[in-house]
């Protein structure tokens, strides 16, 4: 399942796909499938994965309570959300982890958000049944033609090869960098704010304690 913030009734010249059949309620985000890139184009990427992405994803949209209310302050401090949604991991043979403990799919939940006319993604995974929580990932967009669709589906299948964690080595690959773990305790945002960190001129979009 994804998610498009929508502004003004009208779906952009570059989305494409199937729409639920209900409008969305106000102030409500439209709910879309196969989600274009931010330019536009639809990805046509091939996995070593089975990519489960049917029209139930919103039955799992209870898992993240708090990351919606993130969102949401996060586009009160001034970012501005551009697409997203929620997506069951992928299966991929010999690896169980794309289930949770009682025999669900285990999702994630992403979102791509424009903050200061650079682009980010938040990702957060459902891990009710691990011990020490995976923290919300934060990675910034690193080039204009950069394609989130397919960045998400990789990451996916690399998150489940290495047991729930980030892939360090191919973050760093991929984004120079520009990627932060945001750890969180509760499932309450305490405080979310807009400022610097230490790498160079990427923003830290939130802080979650």
């Amino acid at each position: 399942m994804t998610v498009r913030k929508v502004y003004n009734g009208r779906r952009s010249p570059g989305a494409r796909g199937s729409e639920t059949a209900s409008e969305p309620g106000e102030g409500q985000p439209e709910i879309i499938t196969d989600e274009p890139t931010i330019q536009g184009d639809l990805p046509a990427g091939r996995f070593d994965a089975v990519d489960d992405q049917s029209n139930d994803s919103h039955l799992y949209t209870r898992n993240f309570d708090a990351f919606p209310a993130m969102i949401e302050l996060l586009e009160n401090r001034g970012c501005r959300l551009l697409f997203g949604g929620i997506r069951k991991l992928p299966v991929l043979k010999d690896y169980s982890k794309r289930l949770l403990a009682v025999g669900n799919p285990r999702c994630l939940s992403y979102r791509v958000l424009n903050y200061a006319s650079r682009n980010y993604a938040l990702l957060e995974v459902d891990k009710p049944d691990i011990n020490k929580g995976l923290s919300i990932l934060l990675l910034e967009q690193p080039r204009p033609d950069f394609t989130w669709h397919a960045t998400v589906a990789e990451l996916e299948q690399r998150l489940i090869k290495k047991s729930l964690r980030w892939p360090t080595t191919y973050l760093d690959e991929t984004f120079s960098g520009a990627h932060r773990r945001i750890s969180h305790h509760g499932v309450r945002a305490r405080e979310t704010m807009v400022s610097k960190v230490a790498y160079q001129d990427v923003k830290a979009i939130c802080y979650w304690s």
